[in-house]
């Protein structure tokens, strides 16, 4: 757990493409069964070559709970052929799980897709296999820009993969299409 913590200026900028999961998370890199925990934390000015600004999750079950943190000023540099994305968080992989509960993920950049956070579900075997999952509530989302999806970005999701519950705000985020939200069929 990284609590009352300030994360800051990191970069995944240095990896090399021939690394597996390179470039993903600026600042932490969750994987596989593992899980994050934040509370009262400020992840900011963090820099990741390909995808997840300050936070990558992927694999099938790694899951992260961003509990009263601040993200802001965060930049993903992957693009569109890359499925570059998610300014402050990317989820990537079959059913993985991200909640921001109490939080702000402001002033965030994607060169792709989901200013503050893009999901990306990986090919799943069969319909019983469980989704993954971003989950943003009493929260606000603001001032994030992205190619697709100012705030949120989800390609390939399916209903339920991208929840924002009560008292959620999402606002003042900017795009070429998607202005707050873009969901995209892959």
């Amino acid at each position: 757990m990284l609590r009352d913590v300030v994360v800051a200026n990191c970069s995944s900028m240095a990896s090399s493409g021939v690394q597996s999961l390179s470039g993903l998370g600026g600042a932490i890199s969750v994987r596989d069964a593992a899980i994050l925990q934040t509370l009262d934390t400020r992840l900011e000015g963090n820099t990741a070559r390909v995808a997840g600004g300050a936070v990558a999750v992927t694999g099938n079950t790694a899951e992260a709970w961003l509990i009263r943190t601040t993200l802001t000023r965060n930049v993903a540099s992957g693009s569109f052929e890359i499925q570059g994305g998610g300014g402050a968080i990317a989820l990537l992989g079959m059913s993985g799980q991200m909640t921001l509960s109490e939080s702000v993920m402001s002033n965030n950049v994607a060169v792709a897709s989901g200013g503050g956070a893009f999901a990306m579900p990986s090919t799943r075997e069969s319909d019983d296999d469980p989704l993954p999952k971003i989950e943003i509530v009493a929260s606000t989302v603001s001032g994030n820009t992205a190619g697709a999806g100012g705030c949120l970005a989800c390609l390939g999701c399916s209903p339920g993969t991208m929840v924002l519950g009560s008292g959620a705000v999402v606002t003042e985020c900017r795009a070429a299409f998607g202005g707050c939200v873009s969901t995209v069929d892959a």
